[in-house]
């Protein structure tokens, strides 16, 4: 081989590290590493996005193990003032929340504790009795009575889930799921999600998928413009919204006026689709 000029030789060897430099940097980069990655970790945990959805994925595995503890059978999820409060509607939650005095918005017992609401609160034991998993942290929305506590609740249930439920005209050509088995695409059906809070109630959210662009209950956007939801396949997400008119800025005490046309309104497609949990819609 032939030998390389001595001026290249000796170009190559100023330009190289030394041991010594070498040490440096991998200990300045070790020590950056060290530093940055709880910094993020402690960012990406205590983010309200991620609890969000680390609380959906709790309702939607103790949605689960309710189903798998009562032969398939899922959690009921009946609608109106009386639900998960009489025998004739029992509900995953009981209690109605509103802008007026009613104990109910600051109920966590109506959440999580089954033996005192025997016909509402199926789920409390599935999540540990921990009444945060209902919220969303990124929900501010207070009782009218005293505006420094918040409300108990900003998830609602998907009204084509639940034993019994029921679709929102009572007789649709999309059929409800009583049975976790009955559930075919449970990656596309959404199980939980936040309601807006000018629009939630009781526990039981409802869709129209029979009419195209026809918007019923209203989704939150806690999470620039996202939603927080869980599916029946157990995973969680946020979801953005495209079209203002799905999600008006919130106005507590300002009641929103339900069960609306939205033309061309893409959001609502998405959510009758996720409802009924199909692969395409309409």
């Amino acid at each position: 081989m032939k030998a390389l000029p001595i001026t290249n030789r000796r170009t190559r060897a100023e330009s190289a590290f030394t041991l010594l430099e070498l040490l440096v940097v991998i200990a300045v980069v070790v020590t950056g590493a060290a530093l940055l990655v709880p910094a993020l970790a402690k960012t990406r945990t205590t983010s309200p996005a991620f609890q969000c959805m680390d609380n959906a994925r709790q309702i939607a595995l103790g949605w689960t193990m309710y189903a798998s503890d009562n032969n398939g059978v899922l959690a009921p999820n009946s609608d109106g003032a009386l639900a998960g409060k009489d025998p004739l509607h029992p509900s995953w939650v009981s209690g109605m929340l509103d802008f007026t005095t009613t104990a109910d918005n600051t109920n966590t017992a109506m959440l999580v504790n089954h033996s005192l609401y025997p016909y509402g609160a199926y789920l409390g034991s599935y999540v540990g009795k921990n009444p945060a998993v209902f919220k969303c942290p990124g929900d501010r929305s207070a009782w009218a009575k005293d505006l420094t506590k918040p409300r108990v609740r900003s998830i609602s249930m998907n009204c084509f889930v639940g034993n019994p439920t029921r679709s929102f005209t009572g007789s649709s050509k999309y059929p409800v799921n009583l049975k976790l088995m009955q559930v075919t695409a449970p990656a596309l059906m959404f199980v939980t999600l936040d309601e807006h809070a000018d629009s939630i109630s009781d526990g039981w959210f409802a869709t129209a998928p029979d009419e195209l662009y026809q918007l019923v209950d209203y989704p939150a956007a806690y999470h620039a413009n996202g939603c927080g939801l869980s599916f029946a396949d157990g995973h969680s997400e946020i979801h953005k919204w495209r079209d203002a008119r799905t999600t008006p800025v919130v106005q507590q005490g300002q009641y929103l006026l339900l069960d609306v046309s939205l033309p061309s309104d893409q959001d609502v497609l998405w959510l009758a689709q996720h409802a009924i949990g199909a692969a395409s819609y309409p």
